[in-house]
């Protein structure tokens, strides 16, 4: 009898999440995956303002998956990970980050993140971290990245600077993480997927705290393909 409730609960949970998720697409509204680790917005719905790529004059491109051969596909419109606090409208706090490994010893002065808003507090926390047995580990440097672009109006970036410059090392992992804060508990976000490389995965990281969550609050190794849209530079 017990096997039998819980099993009528979970397909209601599961008609429940199909039925809000197709209520959303009606009306044009953001799409989330079981679980909700990624959301996705109707094709149809999305808006292409052509936003300009900003200028690499001066800079080196250290990592970089955001296309520059056209202006209105410098990355997905329409798919992103989540990242939101935990009293944004799913109730879950999800925080996603990105692995990059210099080919050479740099210098990083900017970072660029294709990250939209959906709801609440217009805000995220973007940080460049060590690497930590293949996660995310402390920060180096953080910024917060206020007024976002609205997800799914392609393609704008969110450009942060560190003019001091924070040295990397040649074949040394590091990633860019977004999350959130006590200040932008509510906020509701997405990280755009790149278009530059469909086919090949790469070393993405998610954390995950609520009740859906397998891995409750500690980062977890994703194999992600497309990768999150981002872009490392410097000297």
């Amino acid at each position: 009898m017990k096997g039998l409730l819980k099993g009528a609960i979970l397909c209601l949970a599961i008609q429940i999440i199909v039925s809000l998720n197709a209520a959303a697409a009606d009306q044009g509204g953001p799409i989330l995956s079981q679980g909700g680790r990624i959301t996705l917005i109707p094709r149809t719905s999305a808006q292409h303002p052509v936003a300009k790529v900003p200028s690499d004059a001066g800079l080196v491109k250290i990592y970089d998956n955001i296309g520059s051969a056209y202006p209105k596909g410098t990355y997905w419109c329409c798919e992103g990970a989540t990242v939101s606090g935990p009293n944004s409208p799913g109730g879950v706090e999800w925080w996603n980050g990105t692995s990059f490994t210099p080919r050479a010893d740099h210098t990083v002065t900017q970072i660029r993140v294709a990250i939209g808003y959906l709801s609440g507090t217009n805000e995220v926390i973007l940080s460049l971290t060590n690497d930590a047995n293949g996660l995310p580990g402390t920060p180096i440097r953080t910024w917060v990245a206020k007024s976002l672009p609205n997800f799914g109006t392609c393609c704008a970036v969110v450009v942060k600077t560190y003019q001091a410059g924070i040295p990397v090392t040649k074949g040394t992992r590091y990633w860019i993480t977004a999350t959130t804060n006590a200040n932008d508990a509510d906020a509701s976000l997405a990280w755009n997927v790149n278009d530059t490389d469909q086919m090949d995965s790469h070393l993405s990281a998610a954390r995950c705290e609520g009740s859906v969550c397998r891995n409750n609050g500690k980062w977890e190794a994703v194999q992600q393909s497309p990768a999150l849209a981002v872009a490392v530079l410097g000297q």
